[in-house]
């Protein structure tokens, strides 16, 4: 595994790899690319639970309970990471879509992609 940060996240302060239990935004990462934005009150437990996602790191932002929403929605809408699959996100990625469409592409360009 890499020391260092997938370059999406190289300017967020306070970013660390998972050490052990903590409340925070966690980010799945593939190949030193960020596939996943998630959130918990027990990040290692939920990551967990993640087993069949295709990932090999886990990068976490600890912050408080009361900031979580918050800083996951910003970074899912900064990221718009191909794994997460909530409607706000799905929708950022179509539009990603159709923008490069736009721009000229000859087709709408795949998830690889549009990474």
């Amino acid at each position: 595994m890499s020391e260092e940060k997938p370059a999406a996240l190289l300017d967020v302060e306070g970013l660390v790899r998972l050490p052990h239990r903590l409340t925070g935004v966690y980010f799945l990462v593939k190949d030193g690319r960020v596939v996943y934005v998630g959130q918990s009150v027990n990040v290692l437990e939920r990551v967990l639970k993640h087993r069949t996602k295709d990932f090999d790191e886990v990068w976490f932002l600890a912050c408080r309970e009361c900031e979580l929403n918050e800083k996951e929605r910003s970074f899912l809408d900064a990221l718009v990471p191909r794994l997460n699959r909530d409607q706000r996100t799905m929708d950022l990625r179509e539009n990603q879509r159709a923008a490069a469409i736009l721009r000229g592409w000859d087709r709408p360009p795949s998830e690889k992609e549009m990474e």
